[in-house]
C-alpha cells in the first residue's frame, strides 16, 4: 500500500519583505515515535522542527526516566530552505551514559513560551541490545527539473519556481524505524551541500518520489547527493550525485514579463499581488513549499 506523506519545505519572492510578525514552528516528527517499544539502548533521539521561523533556542528539550532527569548532550542543525524565514531544525539528543534496557522513558520537545500544541510529549520503551546495523550509500536519482513562470496559486504570483523531482531508496530496511536520509543539493564539484530535508526511514526501507521546490534565485546547483545515518548517529557514505541536465541554472536579470528579478529577499508567510499590469505589481513576498512523498514498501 502506497504511504503518502508531506512535508515542508519554501518558496520565496523576489521584493521587498512583507510587514507581518514570523509564526512559530512546531514539531513535524520525532525518534522515536509516541508509545514506541523495544528501543534499543544505543538510540540517538531526534526531532524535527519546522513550518515556521522558529530559532534553535526557541525549544526546550527534556528527557526523563522515571520521573528524575536524564543527561543528555544537545545539538541542531537549522536551515531555511530557499534562504525565507522558515526555518527546519533537526535537534539531536544523545543520552550521557545511553539508556537503560526494558525502561520507560519520556521526551518532551516544548515551543518556550508558546502553544503547547506545537511541541511533543511522548513515551517510549527501550528494550534489549539490537545487533548494530552499518550505514550503507542511499541511492538518489533526479528524474526531472523543470522551471514554471508563474506558478503561483490563490491570487499569488512567484517569478519562477524551480521543481526537481527525486527518487530516493535508502538502500536498506531499519526495524527500529530510526535511521534518516538528508537530501542535499549541490553542484558537480560538491563546493557546497545545501540541505534541502531530513527523512526518516522506515522499518521497511521504503523508497520515496519527491517534489523539492524552491525559488530559482535559490543556485544551489543542479544536483541532488543523499546521506544516511542510523541508529545510533553513525553516518555511512554518501550517494552517488544526480544531476539534472543542462541547460538549467542560469537566473537571469529579469524576464519578459517586466517583473524585477529574482533576488534572495526575506520573507514571512503570505503575499500581496496587484491586479494591474506588471509595473504595478506590489512588492510582494510568499512563502510556503510542499514536499510530496509517495512511499512504497519494499516487497
Amino acid at each position: 500500500m502506497a504511504l503518502v506523506t508531506s512535508l515542508v519545505l519554501a518558496l520565496s519572492l523576489a521584493g521587498p519583505a512583507l510587514a507581518c510578525e514570523p509564526s512559530p514552528g512546531r514539531v513535524l516528527w520525532t525518534q522515536p515515535q509516541a508509545d514506541q517499544a523495544e528501543v534499543p539502548p544505543d538510540t540517538v533521539l531526534h526531532a524535527l522542527v519546522g513550518d515556521g521561523s522558529s530559532a534553535p533556542g526557541d525549544f526546550s528539550l527534556s528527557l526523563s526516566q522515571g520521573g528524575a532527569p536524564v543527561d543528555f548532550t544537545l545539538s541542531s542543525t537549522s536551515w531555511a530552505a530557499s534562504g525565507t524565514e522558515d526555518q527546519e531544525i533537526l535537534y539531536t539528543l544523545v543520552p550521557t551514559e545511553g539508556l537503560k534496557p526494558g525502561a520507560a522513558y519520556r521526551l518532551e520537545v516544548l515551543l518556550t513560551g508558546g502553544e503547547e500544541a506545537r511541541g511533543a510529549r511522548l513515551t517510549f520503551t527501550t528494550g534489549e541490545a539490537a545487533a548494530a546495523q552499518d550505514p550503507v550509500a542511499p541511492t538518489v536519482t533526479v528524474l526531472s527539473a523543470e522551471d514554471t513562470v508563474g506558478a503561483g496559486a490563490e491570487g499569488c504570483d512567484w517569478d519562477q519556481v524551480r521543481t526537481f523531482e527525486v527518487h530516493v531508496d535508502p538502500g536498506q530496511a531499519d526495524p527500529s524505524g530510526l535511521s534518516l536520509v538528508t537530501l542535499a543539493r549541490t553542484d558537480e564539484a560538491r563546493t557546497t551541500l545545501h540541505t534541502v530535508a531530513v527523512l526518516p526511514v522506515d522499518a521497511a526501507g521504503s523508497d520515496s518520489t519527491l517534489a523539492l521546490r524552491s525559488d530559482r534565485a535559490r543556485d544551489w546547483g543542479r544536483c541532488v547527493v543523499a546521506t544516511i545515518t542510523d541508529r545510533s548517529g553513525g553516518e555511512g557514505p554518501d550517494s552517488a550525485l544526480s544531476c539534472a541536465p543542462d541547460p538549467l541554472v542560469a537566473s537571469p536579470a529579469g524576464d519578459d514579463t517586466g517583473r524585477p528579478p529574482l533576488g534572495g529577499t526575506r520573507s514571512c508567510r503570505g503575499c500581496a499581488t496587484s491586479a494591474g499590469p506588471p509595473a504595478a505589481w506590489l512588492p510582494a513576498a510568499l512563502l510556503g513549499g510542499l514536499l510530496l512523498a509517495r512511499r512504497r514498501r519494499r516487497g
